[in-house]
């Protein structure tokens, strides 16, 4: 379809559906002689945009070898891609690796921040603060003591040593 048809958006179509089945069938979607023959088409291609569907294409396609442009090379011959078809496919791959260096680059930082542990230096309450234990020794001779910090109001009953702990009973609710 790519080198029978003249009407330059159904190339555009084909060159498309083909990088589908590449991309879901792998290599053997476009066989040898299909990369012979889009290699060939993509040097001929006057149209810019069927250009940049032949390049989608051909990523795939070196994607798909482990991204051994080479590899792509040799396989289509050295009559089938022009000098400057090279050129636009080397330049397009230096993209793609530019950014998938950046991509990985970028997850390993995050991974990195996630599993580092977070150093928090906690800073000890405002001057006013007072901790149960001082509460408790300073209030030795009271029977409650309160603490009033801000619109709470908290009390503390110092636990008599003859006395057995009062259990407070979800019936009896005070207040």
């Amino acid at each position: 379809m790519i080198e029978s048809t003249i009407n330059a958006k159904t190339r555009g179509i084909a060159i498309r559906e083909l990088r589908f089945c590449v991309e879901s069938c792998g290599l053997n979607g476009i066989g040898k002689r299909g990369l012979q023959v889009q290699a060939k088409s993509f040097s001929e291609e006057n149209l810019l945009e069927n250009k940049g569907f032949h390049l989608d294409l051909i990523q795939a396609i070196i994607l798909k070898m482990n991204g051994d442009i080479n590899k792509y090379f040799k396989i289509c011959g050295s009559t089938a891609l022009s000098r400057k078809s090279k050129d636009l496919i080397e330049e397009r791959m230096a993209k793609v690796q530019k950014t998938s260096l950046e991509n990985d680059n970028s997850k390993f930082s995050q991974e990195s921040n996630k599993t580092r542990p977070v150093n928090r230096i906690e800073q000890p309450l405002a001057s006013h603060h007072v901790s149960i234990e001082d509460k408790e020794e300073s209030s030795a001779s009271e029977k409650t003591s309160e603490v009033a910090d801000g619109p709470f109001k908290f009390s503390f009953r110092a636990i008599e040593a003859d006395s057995p702990p009062k259990s407070a009973s979800p019936l009896s609710a005070t207040g």
